[in-house]
């Protein structure tokens, strides 16, 4: 009787691993066919009655971590004294001891597959990270592949919490690795992790570019990051610093979205890392000068730039406050875009943007000066803290280009205008103006973003070499 009693329990446990057996063989079989071999190491889960440890026999390697210098701002280290008493409190943040036993219970039920014999990933961020984006069991072997096939990568990007923005992003996991080895490429040939250090931002542009994380949370707790490009008097400072200098600045603004201070004291607020960001652009005064020479290269030059090299986190874009001429602007601008960026978002009018906003956010978060009636809101710690915009006063404000005079000087072909501002499709049965389109001769890049050439929008404010964002 015990003999057979240890036979049908030994059946049992045959059949209930079966199916994790095939999985993981799949995998492997996978990861052979391209190149790369996952030795096999074994992963126990250690059950008792008041929680679960995860042992690993392989020795855990660290990450190969390459800061600029000690006065960076730098992900999840830099302290702050900034208070979130301020802040919007209608979110709670998550218990600690309750995300501890579901990040527990989340890795029991998987397979964590051994990893790779050389790794520069941490052990216990590569299981922090299958829990924060909530990885499906498929997404686990995806993101141990890349570990395995960016070993030769020892940039301090290299590490679970960032490429998993890449496997998880638009384009999802096949060319994930392509696109992350672009970005570190692109980073060192144009010294970006030292540029909090190196870069000292103008004033001007500090108080007339208004862009910044804001201080309160969307409705699901994630961060806001507020752009009122309407109030940007770009074709002044693009008169005034140049092509280069902007990029500049606009590389130092995203570096400080994502390494500043303001990361720290959110997910000490809310007990998890950040994997969202809700988006608002708000294009309140934008104007015909928004069409002169030079203004939209730049605009297409930063869209390109933040799409290959920020990939990930945005969750919708809010378009608010669009204008009649917004029109004409986006028959031409829409083309900057990846069509998953233009899925993400919803256009409103003057009359509904604060109706429309209500949906995501509490109107209070916001500035002053984009909700006048509920607007209580302030930039994060450490950001640009001027949103009002405006003219620079010490600039020239030269005569702006008609709306009617761009679209005469655009050679003939059609594209559909936008009629429903929450629709992204755009259309407009009342007709179409012409414009020169990006791949049709408007203006050329490179793999990185950087300007080759240029048509109807060429001048002198923008060199048609190609441009070293960083030079």
């Amino acid at each position: 009787m015990p003999s057979l009693l240890k036979k049908l329990s030994s059946r049992r446990r045959r059949r209930s691993t079966s199916s994790k057996k095939d999985l993981v063989g799949k995998t492997a079989a996978r990861v052979r066919s391209n190149g790369s071999h996952i030795p096999m190491t074994s992963i126990s889960i250690q059950k008792t009655m008041s929680e679960s440890s995860i042992m690993v026999d392989s020795p855990v390697h660290s990450p190969v971590v390459k800061r600029a210098s000690s006065n960076t701002f730098t992900e999840h280290t830099m302290s702050s004294s900034h208070s979130w008493s301020d802040h919007d409190s209608s979110v709670a943040p998550t218990s600690n001891s309750s995300t501890i036993s579901a990040d527990q219970e989340k890795l029991s039920k998987l397979d964590i597959p051994p990893r790779p014999e050389q790794s520069h990933w941490d052990e216990e961020q590569f299981l922090k990270v299958i829990t924060v984006w909530d990885l499906s069991q498929e997404e686990v072997y995806m993101m141990r592949e890349l570990e395995a096939k960016l070993f030769d990568v020892t940039h301090w990007k290299n590490n679970p919490f960032e490429v998993v923005r890449f496997m998880k992003g638009p384009q999802g996991y096949k060319p994930a690795e392509k696109l992350f080895r672009r970005m570190i490429k692109w980073r060192i040939a144009n010294n970006v992790d030292s540029i909090l250090d190196d870069y000292k931002p103008p004033p001007v542009l500090m108080d007339y570019c208004p862009s910044a994380i804001l201080q309160g949370l969307d409705h699901d707790g994630d961060p806001v990051y507020l752009e009122r490009a309407g109030a940007t008097d770009v074709a002044s400072l693009l008169k005034e610093f140049g092509h280069k200098a902007l990029i500049r600045h606009t590389i130092w603004l995203r570096e400080l979205c994502g390494r500043g201070a303001w990361i720290k004291d959110h997910e000490e607020r809310m007990g998890r890392p950040i994997t969202q960001v809700t988006i608002v652009y708000d294009l309140e005064g934008l104007n015909s000068r928004h069409l002169r020479p030079g203004v939209l290269p730049l605009f297409a030059h930063m869209m390109r730039l933040t799409q290959d090299n920020y990939t990930g986190p945005v969750k919708r874009m809010v378009i608010i406050n669009c204008p009649s001429i917004f029109r004409v602007v986006w028959a031409i601008a829409k083309n900057f875009f990846d069509p998953w960026a233009v899925a993400k978002m919803t256009f409103t009018g003057p009359d509904d943007a604060e109706e429309k906003l209500s949906r995501f956010m509490d109107l209070e978060i916001l500035p002053p000066c984009v909700s006048p009636t509920h607007g209580k809101g302030r930039a994060a710690s450490g950001m640009p803290q001027r949103f009002e915009g405006g003219i620079p006063h010490a600039m020239d404000y030269t005569e702006s280009i008609s709306p009617e005079l761009a679209i005469e000087k655009m050679p003939t072909q059609n594209h559909t205008l936008p009629e429903d501002f929450s629709s992204p499709d755009m259309d407009d049965s009342r007709g179409s103006i012409s414009s020169r389109l990006l791949g049709s001769g408007f203006f050329d890049m490179n793999e990185y973003g950087d300007v080759l050439s240029s048509g109807f929008f060429d001048s002198d404010d923008v060199d048609c070499d190609i441009i070293d964002p960083l030079a």
